[in-house]
């Protein structure tokens, strides 16, 4: 277990559920919806969230219960769009989880990444069980995320806040225009 993950198991519970649901909504959508229905808004969503992690700070222990509920809404649609489209879904779930979470960036680093697993993993499971599935690319794809779940934490922790902040988020605009240029070219 990561470090930063110690003492946060009722929050990775609590939230696990909502990116759950929501990573099962998205496979649904995309199992009976076609394809372009969020390609079109993915480079802008991503952008948006890209601007989001630098400018957006901690929100310290919101009170107000409709913030709170808006955040964990927010949060299941991003969990939606990691079941569907899923590029760039880990961006936008740190931007939220920056916003809900009243924690250094290490630790919601490291709760995204169990978060966003969870959203991936009840994804893949709906389409295993449900689409078609190209296991030939399918196996290496999750050797990479598996790669990138344990040398990215490693990395995180070494790297001074702000300046893995912006990184994430230059990365991300990255992302976005390559999504837009694939999307409207």
């Amino acid at each position: 277990m990561d470090p930063e993950l110690r003492g946060q198991r009722g929050l990775v519970d609590r939230i696990g559920v909502i990116t759950v649901l929501g990573g099962a909504a998205g496979a649904a959508l995309l199992l009976v919806t076609p394809p372009r229905a969020f390609e079109a808004a993915a480079p802008w969503v991503v952008g948006v969230a890209s601007i989001t992690i630098v400018l957006n700070r901690q929100v310290k222990s919101p009170k107000r219960g409709a913030h709170r509920l808006a955040l964990r809404v927010g949060l299941f649609f991003v969990a939606l769009y990691v079941g569907y489209f899923g590029a760039a879904g880990g961006i936008l779930m740190l931007a939220v989880l920056i916003a809900l979470v009243d924690r250094p960036l290490v630790t919601v680093n490291a709760i995204k990444n169990v978060v966003a697993g969870l959203a991936n993993g009840v994804a893949a499971i709906g389409f295993a069980a449900f689409g078609p599935v190209r296991w030939g690319a399918a196996v290496p794809l999750a050797v990479g995320f598996l790669a990138g779940g344990w040398l990215g934490p490693a990395l995180v922790r070494r790297l001074p806040a702000h300046a893995l902040r912006v990184a994430i988020a230059l990365c991300s605009v990255a992302v976005a225009v390559k999504l837009g240029i694939d999307t409207y070219r």
